[in-house]
Formats: structure tokens, C-alpha cells, sequence
């Protein structure tokens, strides 16, 4: 009796999926769903159908509906194609490792943020350097933060804000946080995550020319030194005209390399 009703769950499970075949044999199923528009729908399929199977084995009291598998197997698709976009975003391998100078008749903008769990607030650090590599304008702060995405995607925001405020309209903005540029970059949103206002206000703002890359943590190494420090101190947030005395020698080393 419970093997049928497991029979009749997963048969239920393939319906409501539309995938559900009478197709006897298996070889030919299995080859036809592996060269199917969704190859990752199926497969995710049959490996839910058997955790399903698992689970009730062992969970008499609390066995899953096939409406729950179909949900589980869903949000399995979801976190598939979500990876997948992630991967494609990538930077080729020979990303460059140091700091380049922005093309002529605009700015480079660098963001950060550092994140200390245990307080609940986060440090940011924005940079905005001109051709030449020398510093136009930057800001610091700290602010009350959720998670690490939403320090670095805050950090982007402030910097955009910072660039608008000062008159630059055409800017290149750098982040090597590789989830808040595929956010910003997506043109549909979900409001279930915690930073759908923030990464919205990015894409708003993102109508001027802006562009916002990817780029490896030591070529921002700037604005890494200064989201640190903005985390030790009490300021919520300053605007600087001048880099700090600290941050001098790694400005030069920007350029330096860059050459």
C-alpha cells in the first residue's frame, strides 16, 4: 500500500510539472529528458522525487506532498539558473589585478565595505579618481547592515550618490563583490530578498552613464583600506575633499602599477 502511494505521489509530482510520460521505457525517457530545454528540471526532478522517498521512509508522521516536492524542485531551478547567470557575469581570468586608470572625460569610482558580524554595522569606503589617478572626492561611514551584500551594495549606492552630488555624469563604477553586481544587474528583482529597496535605488540611479564592473580585490585595495578604517570609528558618514595621510601610499601604488 505505501509503495503505491509513493507510485501515485511521484506520478502526481511529474504532472503538475507537465513533464509526466507513459513512456514505458526507460532509456529512451531518460534521453529525451536529458536533451530536453530543462535537462535541469528533470534531473532536479528525480532527485526530489527520491529525497521525497527518503524522507517519508523516515518521517511517517510528516510526509511530504507532492505540492511541497514541486515547490522544493522549483526553487532548486531557480537557484540553478541564478548560479549559472552568476557564472556568465564572471570576468575573463585575465581580469587585471591592479587598478587601471578610467578613459578620458570620465571618473572611476571604487566602492567597499567591511562587515563585522558581531556589532551589526558595516564600514564603507568610496574613492573617485580621475584619469590621472588622483583623488576627486571619497567618503566613509558606517551603517547598520543585515548582510554582507547589503554593506557592499549600500557602499555602491553612497559612491553613485557621492559622483551625482559632485557633478560627474560619466562614471565607471568597480566593485569586487560579484553578487552585488549580478543584483544591480538584473531587470527583474524579487522583493522577497532583504536588499530589493537598495539594489533598486542602485538601478535608478544607474539611468545616467554609469557602468559598474567587476574587478579583483586587490585592485581595490583602496577603498578596502578605507571601508576598515570608516568600521573603527563613530563617524555615520563624511564626505573628504583630500585622502587621508594613510591612504596616500596606496593611491601611489595605483598609479605606480598602473604605468
Amino acid at each position: 500500500m505505501l509503495e503505491r502511494v509513493r507510485v501515485a505521489s511521484a506520478k502526481e509530482v511529474w504532472t503538475l510539472l507537465g513533464l509526466y510520460s507513459d513512456n514505458s521505457n526507460l532509456h529512451d525517457w531518460l534521453y529525451r529528458g536529458a536533451r530536453s530545454g530543462d535537462a535541469f528540471l528533470f534531473f532536479s526532478t528525480i532527485w526530489w522525487i527520491w529525497r521525497s522517498r527518503n524522507h517519508d521512509l523516515f518521517n511517517i508522521d510528516d510526509s511530504w506532498s507532492a505540492s511541497k516536492v514541486v515547490s522544493l524542485i522549483r526553487s532548486s531551478v531557480r537557484e540553478f539558473h541564478t548560479i549559472f547567470a552568476m557564472h556568465q557575469s564572471l570576468s575573463p581570468p585575465s581580469l587585471c589585478l591592479h587598478w587601471v586608470p578610467p578613459p578620458v572625460h570620465s571618473v572611476k569610482l571604487n566602492c567597499d565595505a567591511s562587515w563585522f558580524a558581531p556589532s551589526g554595522y558595516a564600514g564603507f569606503g568610496c574613492i573617485i579618481r580621475n584619469p590621472d589617478g588622483c583623488w576627486l572626492k571619497g567618503c566613509t561611514g558606517k551603517v547598520e547592515v543585515c548582510s554582507v551584500l547589503f554593506a557592499e551594495l549600500y557602499a555602491i549606492w553612497r559612491g553613485l550618490l557621492l559622483a551625482w552630488e559632485s557633478g560627474f555624469r560619466e562614471v565607471i563604477c568597480e566593485t569586487d563583490c560579484l553578487e552585488a553586481l549580478f543584483l544591480v544587474n538584473q531587470r527583474m528583482l524579487s522583493k522577497d530578498i532583504p536588499e530589493w529597496d537598495l539594489a533598486k535605488h542602485i538601478q535608478e540611479v544607474m539611468n545616467w552613464r554609469v557602468s559598474i564592473l567587476l574587478i579583483q580585490r586587490t585592485a581595490n585595495s583602496v577603498a578596502d583600506c578605507m571601508a576598515k578604517a570608516a568600521a573603527s570609528v563613530a563617524d555615520i558618514h563624511s564626505n573628504w575633499s583630500q585622502p587621508w595621510s594613510e591612504f596616500q601610499h596606496l593611491i601611489d601604488l595605483d598609479m605606480t602599477l598602473a604605468n
